[in-house]
């Protein structure tokens, strides 16, 4: 297991790391009170660091003697070789002292200082543990050894002394070996590659992590992953998870999964507790997509927040990470982007214009208007807007993106305007947050455009310049009518030339032929 051998590099490390020394002179004999300082670093604020000691000195009447194992409560030794504790034994160790096995071992809780933690430690090998506030912290620490041993005359170390004592003859110290702490903190991240899209269109996700490489002092873990939506749906089939290299299925021994219908806003993916323990470093990558929906638009983002709950102190303390991706969509007349098409016609005098309703217009993906843009909101084959009573053109759900709008029926007694309309969206997202965007339309007959700009500020949007783009109608052209016989009369008299004409053609013919 991973966790072993970094525990093992640890434990080596842990002696060559840099010395606190307290030195005694020469005359005084080493004894049970012995003690030197021992640091631990790269340890939080507000974690609790304490040190267990599983190896102790041996003294007599001459001084030191040797090392030995700490004994448990059933006069068994915590370590075979008390120079050399093994990296199993000490998670073993820490199992039991997590298990409140071991209540009889000498403690010591470490002192912080600017994220320093230390203590007087005496002769012998400590187990540090590391615990943090499991409602605010999310690290894990691996269990760590520090060590307390004599030198004699500056040199040597407990390997050296095994074979004789020291006393009060030698010129010897207590040296620490000082330990820095190895932790980890789990990264979680949420990714999409779209940030405007149409409502209906199908939003991909992903989220990645890592298995945290816990050690054997935990038994029981927690490790869940739970997305919930605004504006968006699950697409129940496209949820995928893989850890490692491979691709697993839910089940007792993988995971199961919570909410994921195709109704669901949020789904929870909760792995096995021996699953994560025997998967520790491994890379965690879960995919799907979800479904726009109709429910924000503009400055409203389709919000998509993943949160991350994990073990990171044994007894199943846990953590939460979040990570949040936005999603934007827009709209044209709507209730912030205000007047931006208005369908009008003249009014009663020359340079009047009213609004003009029941106009029905169809919003295209290309200039020669052969294809219909759609949505959810936006049927095909339906027109895709119709002029409100105040002439308004309200189309919703829109990337941004180019697009090309046309008349496609007239109020009656009205003809068709055949000008085609470009519409431009822009937008300016940094950080997932919409900062601001732009609705530009272009006549494309007379090639005069307007640009309506918004900013959004303290999460509203503010329009900043802009104008309407007006689309003229225009009456059919009919014949006067004043009320009286009018042009009547002279139709029928037109008429009765015309066949007293033909009546004369048909007579002076048929003479000649006699």
């Amino acid at each position: 297991m991973k966790a072993k051998k970094v525990l093992a590099m640890l434990m080596a490390s842990a002696m060559i790391m840099g010395t606190s020394v307290t030195a005694f002179a020469a005359g005084t004999t080493p004894n049970a009170s012995d003690s030197t300082l021992v640091s631990v670093s790269n340890v939080e604020t507000g974690a609790t660091v304490t040190a267990y000691q599983i190896v102790d000195a041996l003294y007599n009447e001459n001084g030191f003697v040797k090392y030995v194992s700490v004994m448990d409560d059933n006069e068994s030794a915590l370590v075979q070789n008390a120079l050399k504790p093994t990296s199993a034994e000490a998670g073993a160790i820490a199992k039991r002292i997590n298990n409140d096995e071991l209540d009889s071992l000498e403690t010591v809780v470490m002192t912080e200082s600017n994220g320093t933690y230390s203590a007087q430690l005496e002769a012998g090998y400590w187990l540090v543990l590391v615990r943090t506030n499991g409602e605010t912290s999310t690290n894990i620490y691996n269990p760590m050894l520090v060590s307390s041993y004599y030198s004699v005359s500056g040199s040597g170390s407990e390997n050296t002394l095994t074979a004789g004592s020291v006393d009060a003859d030698d010129e010897w110290n207590l040296v620490g070996d000082n330990a820095w702490a190895k932790s980890s903190e789990i990264p979680f991240e949420k990714t999409t590659e779209t940030e405007t899209a149409d409502i209906g269109d199908e939003v991909k996700y992903k989220i990645t992590t890592v298995v945290p490489e816990y050690g054997p002092e935990y038994t029981t873990v927690t490790f869940n992953i739970k997305d919930s939506f605004t504006g968006l749906t699950l697409n129940p089939e496209s949820l995928k998870v893989k850890v490692g290299d491979q691709e697993i299925k839910p089940g007792q021994d993988t995971y199961q999964v919570t909410g994921n219908t195709s109704e669901s806003t949020t789904f929870t993916v909760s792995f096995a507790s021996t699953y994560i323990l025997e998967n520790g470093g491994k890379n965690v990558e879960i995919t799907y997509s979800a479904i726009m929906t109709g429910d924000a638009v503009n400055e409203d983002a389709h919000t998509n927040d993943a949160e991350l709950t994990y073990t990171n102190n044994p007894g199943n303390s846990t953590m939460g990470k979040k990570d949040e991706q936005k999603v934007y969509t827009f709209d044209i007349d709507g209730d912030v982007t205000g007047n931006i098409l208005k369908k009008v016609q003249q009014g009663t005098t020359e340079d009047q214009k009213v609004a003009l309703k029941d106009a029905e217009f169809t919003l295209y993906t290309d200039p020669t208007c052969t294809t219909q843009y759609v949505n959810t909101t936006h049927i095909k084959g339906k027109a895709t807007a119709k002029s409100s009573e105040d002439g308004k053109l309200y189309i919703t759900g829109l990337a941004a993106g180019t697009y090309y709008l046309k008349e496609t029926k007239a109020p009656q007694g009205f003809s068709i305007n055949d000008t085609v309309y470009k519409i431009e969206i822009e937008a300016s997202i940094v950080e997932e947050e919409l900062k601001s965007w732009s609705i530009k339309v272009t006549d494309t007959v007379t090639g005069t455009d307007v640009t309506n700009n918004f900013v959004v500020s303290n999460g509203e949007a503010q329009t900043s310049g802009g104008g309407v783009t007006e689309i003229m109608n225009t009456k059919l052209s009919s014949l006067p009518s004043t009320g009286g016989i009018g042009t009547t009369i002279f139709t029928i008299g037109g008429c009765a030339i015309m066949v007293t004409a033909a009546g004369l053609y048909f007579a002076t013919r048929k003479k000649t032929e006699k």
